[in-house]
């Protein structure tokens, strides 16, 4: 399959596989030992198969502290899907990513852009587009593609709503000529875990439209599809 990085044949990924590794059930990738941390995230994309398990653990610092407990995983991805964790200790740490394949089965587990950052991970979708898009992607499917822009170039408001400024970033889609009416493109959020959700939860955007013929800006709910 397509890397998370470059969506080519020809990226790279960490990789555990049932058919080749038979005989062993748990396989563990370690992070480098990390400086003692008030609060910091780790991010990375997945994709899995069958019913193998994914894990996010610690080692060394025995107060090692992730936000609502372990990260696990044990459902299908057959796409790629972001992961986070957020983690405080008061000790040296290292963080390990356990998986535990089942070797009756044909299935894999892989790992691609693991990153270390300094400050808890943001709410999952959260994303104000000054850095980059997070962890939004455009939909190979659309026949058009969303861009992150500022100032009005190519197109757009002349300032975002983030920093009200003609240096802040914002993400558009140029619907001037030529485009055909009834092109689509679509922007996807990651993938949301439901699971134990007891509340409502809210969806809150800024938006911008301008021009005859506009077209339409709509928000839509997909299913996972496993």
């Amino acid at each position: 399959t397509a890397d998370h990085t470059y969506e080519t044949g020809k990226g790279s990924y960490m990789l555990v596989d049932s058919s080749v590794n038979s005989t062993s059930i748990y396989t563990r990738l370690r992070s480098p030992v990390h400086p003692p941390t008030k609060g910091s995230c780790i991010s990375f994309y997945y994709h899995k198969s069958g019913t193998n398990e994914l894990a996010v653990e610690g080692r060394f610092s025995p107060i090692l502290k992730i936000a609502g407990g372990r990260w696990i995983q044990t459902g299908e991805r057959k796409e790629w899907t972001k992961g986070q964790v957020s983690i405080r200790s008061s000790q040296s740490l290292q963080f390990v990513f356990r998986a535990r394949i089942n070797p009756s089965e044909e299935g894999h587990i892989a790992v691609d852009d693991v990153s270390y950052t300094e400050g808890e991970c943001p709410h999952p979708g959260n994303c104000d587009f000054e850095t980059n898009i997070c962890s939004w992607t455009n939909n190979n499917k659309g026949d058009i593609q969303w861009i992150r822009a500022k100032g009005g170039k190519p197109s757009g408001p002349t300032i975002d709503h983030t920093k009200s400024s003609p240096e802040g970033y914002y993400m558009v889609l140029d619907a001037s000529l030529p485009r055909i009416p009834g092109q689509k493109a679509l922007l996807l959020s990651e993938q949301f875990e439901t699971t134990g959700w007891t509340d409502r939860h809210c969806i809150t955007f800024w938006y911008h439209m301008y021009g005859d013929g506009i077209g339409t800006l709509s928000v839509l709910l997909r299913k996972r599809t496993g």
